[in-house]
């Protein structure tokens, strides 16, 4: 995949950072797409397109003659003075933003130990008609290497792309086909005599999580209207990549959890997370998955994903989130 989109100069300037590699290169990414692609990067970085447009007031004999530079970042500002006329090109960024009501936070890429990113369809879009069934918003959640999470009600990261290397050669993800990906040390090639070395003494297996945390999973979760457990039409999509996932993991079990937003007292709320919880049950058994591979929790308004008090946040926590076990 190839990023052929630019921005101008006021986004990139909001991302500009250091004229360093945004990830170290002994690093992998997991990426996997809301098209149910799954990618292993080696050399992650990310990568911000640009247009430079010459001060205002200049007038370039040729402005449709473009030329192509390539700089980091932060040199885009400098480099804006100094142009003649429209110049494309593309730079490393190491940091991500994000806003949460209408406050931005910019956080180092090199922070981040995952980025899981929700998306809504855009009501009453100004996009053409050909075009809006495409115009989603975005929201996030970054998990922090310190085990932190920052939570993010709005994401524009504009042309930004996730670049890495795979055996097959260099791949550009836009970061609006991402659906979540995960950052960890890349695995260090063995010499001969590790490899002839006798393999080392199992350790005890780490206690498995406690059913029920969210956590990065293939499967993606489904959202409700307010006091509702019906399935919206909008969220068909999920739900038959949801279904295709499962037909082709057959060993795969998954628990279905529902969850509400904070209105309401806790016993209605649970018995609310369960409607929601058996409604997805349901639709994944009418399509064909074998109802002894999948099982239901309510967590009520217990385990909310996003921590705040107005609709921003409780859209976001009105779901069911389907957690794989083996």
């Amino acid at each position: 995949m190839r990023m052929n989109m630019l921005i101008g100069l006021a986004v990139v300037a909001g991302l500009a950072g250091a004229a360093v590699p945004a990830v170290a290169q002994d690093m992998t990414a997991e990426v996997r797409t809301w098209a149910g692609e799954s990618w292993r990067l080696t050399q992650p970085s990310l990568e911000v397109f640009y247009t430079i447009m010459p001060p205002e007031g200049d007038k370039p004999e040729r402005v449709n003659t473009v030329v192509t530079v390539q700089a980091t970042v932060e040199d885009l500002p400098k480099l804006r003075e100094q142009v003649e006329g429209p110049q494309q090109g593309h730079g490393q960024t190491e940091v991500v933003t994000l806003s949460r009501g209408g406050v931005e936070t910019q956080i180092p890429l090199a922070s981040i130990r995952s980025l899981q990113f929700f998306r809504q369809p855009v009501e009453k879009s100004p996009l053409p008609p050909y075009v809006a069934a495409m115009h989603f918003r975005y929201a996030a959640t970054a998990v922090l290497v310190d085990g932190s999470r920052v939570e993010a009600d709005y994401v524009n990261l504009g042309t930004t792309v996730l670049r890495g290397m795979t055996p097959e050669g260099r791949v550009d993800i836009p970061w609006q086909e991402i659906e979540n990906v995960r950052f960890g040390p890349a695995e260090v090639a063995k010499t001969t005599e590790e490899r002839a070395a006798p393999p080392p003494a199992v350790a005890e297996a780490p206690k498995p999580p406690e059913p029920g945390i969210s956590q990065i999973t293939p499967l993606q979760d489904v959202f409700f209207d307010f006091d509702r457990s019906g399935l919206r039409n909008d969220t068909k999509a999920a739900l038959n990549q949801n279904v295709k996932w499962l037909k082709a993991n057959l060993d795969a079990k998954v628990v279905v959890e529902g969850h509400c937003d904070e209105r309401g007292t806790n016993e209605y709320n649970l018995a609310l997370g369960d409607r929601r919880a058996n409604a997805i049950r349901d639709y994944l058994m009418v399509s064909g998955i074998d109802q002894g591979r999948v099982s239901t929790i309510s967590y009520g308004e217990e385990r909310p994903f996003v921590l705040s008090h107005d609709e921003s946040s409780w859209k976001w926590n009105r779901r069911a989130h389907l957690v794989v076990t083996k």
